[in-house]
């Protein structure tokens, strides 16, 4: 079973065709699918939803559309110190592990934070709870690449572009250092919430703010640059 969640927004999706991509299904199963999505999304905004948060779950050709409430979105986060041990089963899938993660997320959201992190043995971080990570410092963006990282349809788009503003990739193929990740601007990427700014650490009870000014160079655009970029190449469902 495959799942896939994101935002939709005045009939829009940010890369609608990566979500599906990631459902494995057919070209066929897809129109098909897309076709009761753009349904659910017409009966939604008749009923004065303009904006939902749907979780498509895929198996075999068959799939289900769960649509959901919006939600505030917060564009700046708090990010827990405090790594989980990652114990996912099938971390390149989206699905089969969302009844774990949620248990994490609950003791992060215990210790204040918004978002947390999942570290392999070595320490290394992976990723986070629900999102991927991207580190900023001056003309440089690290991404990890480890090999539990779960592919992540918002970073597709983001990382291109982040290119063609002459930023320099940078793979992480053991994932992220704590210290790394304290000292860069940290971007948090899901398909729901865009791009969140990381301008606090949740850290043995206390919160620490991420010292002003930025990590990354001055021409770099900023997340929320980015997020408004991101919607204006939605896709029409």
């Amino acid at each position: 079973m495959r799942a896939t969640s994101f935002r939709v927004r005045d009939g829009k999706v940010r890369n609608l065709a990566g979500h599906l991509e990631r459902l494995g299904l057919s070209e066929a199963e897809s129109q098909r699918l897309r076709t009761e999505l753009r349904q659910r999304v017409h009966d939604a905004a008749a009923s004065g939803a303009y904006a939902i948060n749907p979780i498509i779950w895929a198996d075999t050709g068959s799939w289900t559309i769960d649509v959901r409430p919006d939600r505030t979105i917060k564009s700046h986060i708090i990010m827990d110190a405090h790594p989980h041990n990652d114990e996912r089963r099938q971390p390149q899938v989206k699905g089969p592990d969302l009844m774990w993660l949620s248990t994490r997320m609950n003791i992060t959201k215990g210790r204040g934070a918004d978002e947390g992190l999942l570290k392999a043995p070595s320490g290394r971080i992976i990723e986070g709870i629900y999102a991927h990570l991207i580190a900023l410092q001056g003309n440089k963006v690290a991404v990890s690449t480890h090999p539990r990282t779960l592919r992540s349809i918002t970073a597709a788009q983001v990382i291109p572009y982040l290119q063609q503003c002459g930023m320099t990739v940078v793979e992480r193929t053991e994932g992220f250092t704590l210290q790394e990740l304290h000292e860069a601007e940290v971007w948090d990427l899901n398909a729901f919430s865009g791009i969140r700014l990381v301008t606090a650490w949740a850290e043995y009870g206390d919160v620490i703010d991420v010292p002003a000014g930025r990590a990354a160079a001055a021409q770099v655009p900023t997340s929320e640059e980015v997020n408004r970029w991101l919607w204006e190449q939605a896709d029409v469902v």
